[in-house]
């Protein structure tokens, strides 16, 4: 199994990964509550100003977001990896597709749901790892697929026809 240093394809990847994390962890910041509050709600995170960042919160988000990034590309690497001609596990054709589906969805500014789920600990790199792209689409979007879905399936459902069974004479 190769890890990302050493593999050309993942290394590039997590590199984008880091850059798009560390972007979202800026615009949300979360802190642990007990940092900020007098420990009513210990354990859970708290959205934070952007404007009030030290350089020591933005040192600690960018870790925050290198950590998550490389979780989340070792889960995709683990689930998607494919046997190359040596039989060894590598970065291949559905590793790169899933990669390129997370870094277009994640990287759009109108994900602000889900980027705040990301930064306040909600979701787990596993579970972005195996989301589909209707998943992390934007709330919008989301309601539009639902709203086509439905409508398909009510096109494709017989109607019954309500005419007597026998005919009368």
């Amino acid at each position: 199994e190769s890890s990302a240093d050493e593999d050309p394809a993942r290394k590039y990847c997590l590199g984008k990964l880091q850059e798009t994390f560390f972007q979202i962890f800026l615009k949300y910041p979360h802190v642990d509550a007990s940092e900020t509050s007098d420990g009513h709600n210990e354990g859970t995170r708290v959205e934070q100003n952007t404007d009030s960042l030290t350089s020591e919160d933005k040192t600690r988000l960018e870790q925050e977001a290198k950590d998550f990034a490389t979780e989340l590309e070792q889960c995709v690497f683990d689930i998607y990896s494919e046997p190359d001609k040596l039989g060894k596990q590598s970065a291949g054709s559905k590793y790169k597709e899933r990669f390129r589906m997370l870094t277009f969805n994640l990287s759009k500014p109108d994900r602000a749901v889900i980027h705040k789920r990301i930064t306040s600990s909600g979701i787990k790199p596993k579970e972005i790892a195996l989301m589909s792209s209707t998943d992390l689409a934007n709330e919008e979007t989301k309601e539009s697929i639902k709203l086509m879905e439905k409508e398909a399936l009510e096109h494709s459902i017989l109607k019954k026809a309500t005419v007597p069974r026998a005919k009368i004479t």
